[in-house]
């Protein structure tokens, strides 16, 4: 790939495969932009193993620092910041994604489905008793 490629992951992709479940850690503010279907798109300053189909689990980080819903990831685009926060249409969701992925050499962007704030937070290690608050996502 050269520079300004991207690479898509996309249900068809992993067509006869069952989706997992991920723990993605997020600002309160970013989680509320989701829940409100303002944020299209989730973008990280890695490559990410994510793929289409996973169940994503969001763990709010301090001060709420406990699993407050969940979504299902449609796409997900890898390649440079510039290709990637394209795909986001919110101009200010936009904006605060081009500063966050500035300095990266390549980026991913997590399409958003079906997000929904669950009614009860849940504490993470009452789901997950081994699992640590993850610095960025992990797998459950």
């Amino acid at each position: 790939m050269g520079k300004g490629d991207t690479k898509r992951s996309s249900a068809g992709s992993r067509r006869g495969t069952m989706g997992r479940t991920v723990v993605l850690s997020l600002h309160s503010r970013f989680a509320a932009e989701i829940f409100q279907q303002r944020k299209r798109f989730e973008f990280r300053r890695v490559r990410v193993r994510i793929k289409s189909g996973d169940r994503t689990l969001i763990y709010e980080s301090a001060p709420t620092s406990q699993i407050t819903g969940e979504f299902m990831v449609g796409i997900v685009v890898s390649g440079s910041p510039k290709a990637v926060v394209v795909l986001e249409d919110n101009q200010e969701n936009r904006r605060a994604a081009r500063k966050y992925l500035k300095a990266a050499r390549v980026a991913s962007a997590i399409e958003v489905l079906t997000p929904r704030r669950w009614s009860k937070a849940k504490n993470l290690q009452d789901m997950f008793p081994r699992m640590k608050p993850p610095q960025s996502y992990t797998f459950a």
